[in-house]
């Protein structure tokens, strides 16, 4: 029967920006399966990338489906030429889920996973480490030679999150770790196999380091791990009497249970050498496979698929994520009672702050936020839950930690919209005031025009004195009308003063109407150079109304529009007016100056 290559399916890879990147179809296709439902064994297989490495597991494991089988009859390793995948920094997935029967006579099965570049000295490598360490209940750390304090620096990410986490549930963070040492050399001081290795780690553990940071990971190791164990093995197992090369040792297992598997394995490898039997009964036996827990929950294989999902997120980027960010994620996906707590805090809060209605008040957007808080908390509460008491405790201080930024967030969105809210209540204020002045300033010009009338406009002359002694009473009575009524109107020009021009403008016209009414022989004419000037600001005015009033109108436009109008004023006062050249020219010369103090205020009223 011919030999089909399988190669392990990368689950996690760089994404090109120092962080990490998740194969979502592939990790659904391995995990979301028929055993999705199943407690779930992690396996990883870290450290070194010794052959050694590869050989133990890559040559074992992976041959429990026959579809695992190498093309290299050498015994080379179970990825295919063409299926080895990039040494990037990343983690792989066997394509398979192995079915185990535990000794209480329940089902689980078993997830093996290899990581990539974990044993390179770059942050990415303690990325890669740490991932497998908060993935595994089973870790198997490759070391060749001896242990040394490397060894404890890739651990060190490792550590810090299950510091994190075990304080937050009680219980250490992680399950196994195995140190296996490849080419063990000192025999006299520490025999091979578990023995000498567990006499190994524990010695390689006592000794205090110098560096902060490795000695922090030297005192916290055996907080954060049920168990940790060491294993030696042999310097090269094939030249210990060998009898079949490792590409003979299987045939085909179709079918086969992994107990029987595991048994027939350990008959074959013992011609290897006798300690690769005891490795294999060590770390494989069905009693020795710890199911993967986490903060106190024993995972399935549909719970390991979105804790992946879930930590792949916090890796994303290229700075590590914090240990209490570890640890929230973590609580938050295997607690879905935080989630559907949270869920109705934020539909209580919507069916309150919704989208076009007015700003709440401080006061009440705090009540409907506490009640909100009481009821999610008689949600979680309410949903049966597992796990000790410290575990719930942190599950409802992750809803309300996450209840209080969604608060946060609402807040701000109800402070912004408040801010707008009084910023459009103001412009509608202003805009009103800036009206109503500009109006006052008409009417109180007015004033000041019908008071001069009642004195200048006679059929004679009006002394200077007597002029003057009605301009400043007139303009008195004007202004002191002005400041009464603009008292409460705050306005951002200068409205006061442009009504003393325009009073200012009105009194010169005056003025020298008054001088010509003194020597003039035909005084009707007079008057109607006078009326000439009215009819011109009139259409000034009518005119400039209907253009500030219509759309598009910019400042450039208004001002086009003032020079044609004025233009045309001039006009009509130059058509009308009686008598020589010199006299029609001083009006025309007051008329501009009036224009020019009207101007100022149909630019201020299109401005506002």
């Amino acid at each position: 029967m011919s030999q089909i290559p399988v190669s392990a399916k990368q689950i996690l890879k760089e994404n090109g920006t120092g962080g990490f990147t998740l194969c979502s179809d592939t990790l659904e296709s391995i995990l979301g399966t028929d055993h999705a439902d199943k407690p779930v064994i992690v396996i990883s297989v870290t450290g070194t990338t010794d052959p050694g490495k590869t050989m133990i597991f890559d040559k074992m494991l992976r041959r429990l489906d026959p579809s695992t089988r190498s093309t290299d009859d050498r015994g080379g390793s179970t990825r295919g030429k063409d299926d080895r995948p990039s040494r990037n920094s990343g983690i792989e997935l066997w394509p398979h889920l192995f079915p185990v029967t535990l000794p209480t006579g329940e089902e689980a099965v078993i997830a093996l996973m290899d990581t990539q570049g974990a044993a390179d000295d770059a942050p990415r490598s303690q990325a890669v480490q740490a991932l497998a360490t908060l993935l595994s209940s089973l870790q198997i750390f490759n070391v060749v030679d001896d242990l040394s304090d490397d060894v404890l620096e890739q651990l060190r990410q490792s550590i810090e999150f299950g510091q994190a986490l075990s304080k937050s549930t009680d219980a250490p963070a992680f399950q196994k770790l195995m140190f296996l040492v490849h080419h063990w050399k000192a025999t006299d001081e520490f025999p091979l196999g578990a023995a000498g290795g567990d006499h190994l780690v524990t010695k390689w553990l006592q000794n205090k380091r110098t560096d902060e940071q490795i000695e922090m990971v030297r005192q916290h190791i055996r907080d954060c791990f049920s168990v940790i164990q060491g294993f030696l093995l042999p310097l090269d197992p094939l030249r210990n009497g060998v009898s079949r090369s490792p590409s003979n040792l299987f045939e085909e297992l179709s079918g086969i249970h992994y107990m029987e598997l595991v048994s027939r394995l350990c008959n074959e490898v013992m011609a290897l050498h006798p300690k690769y039997r005891e490795l294999n009964q060590e770390a494989l036996a069905p009693e020795n496979l710890p199911i993967k827990v986490v903060a106190g929950e024993r995972l399935t294989a549909g719970d390991l698929c979105r804790l992946i999902t879930k930590y792949v997120e916090l890796f994303s980027s290229e700075e590590p994520p914090k240990p209490e960010d570890m640890v929230y994620a973590t609580i938050a996906c295997l607690y879905p009672e935080v989630q559907t707590a949270k869920e109705q805090y934020v539909e209580a809060m919507a069916s309150v702050f919704r989208e076009g209605q007015p700003a709440l008040n401080d006061d009440e957007l705090m009540r409907q936020h506490k009640e909100a808080t009481a009821k999610a908390e008689a949600t979680f509460h309410a949903q049966k839950k597992t796990g000790n008491d410290s575990l719930v405790q942190n599950g409802l201080k992750i809803l309300l930690k996450d209840i209080e930024k969604c608060f946060d967030d609402i807040d701000h969105e109800n402070t912004g919209k408040r801010k707008k809210e009084e910023q459009a209540a103001e412009k509608k204020n202003n805009e009103g005031s800036q009206q109503y002045i500009i109006e006052l300033v008409k009417t109180c010009t007015e004033m000041y025009i019908n008071a001069m009338k009642a004195v200048a406009d006679v059929d004679g002359f009006v002394t200077r004195d007597n002029l003057r002694r009605a301009h400043a009473t007139a303009k008195e009575n004007a202004m002191n009308k002005f400041d009464v009524r603009s008292k409460y109107h705050t306005v951002e020009w200068d409205s006061r003063f442009n009504l003393t021009c325009v009073i200012g403008a009105r009194f010169r016209l005056i003025q020298h109407h008054n001088e010509v009414m003194k020597d003039a022989k035909n005084r009707q004419a007079v008057r109607d150079n006078m009326k000439a000037v009215e009819v011109a600001l009139k259409t000034y005015r009518t005119v400039m109304s209907s253009t500030i009033s219509g759309e598009g109108m910019n400042d450039d436009s208004i001002m086009g529009q003032h020079n044609r109008t004025l233009g045309a004023a001039v006009e009509i006062v130059e058509s009308l007016h009686e008598g020589d050249e010199d006299t029609a020219e001083k009006y025309v010369q007051e008329l501009k100056t009036l224009i020019g103090e009207e101007f100022k205020m149909i630019r201020y009223s299109h401005k506002s």
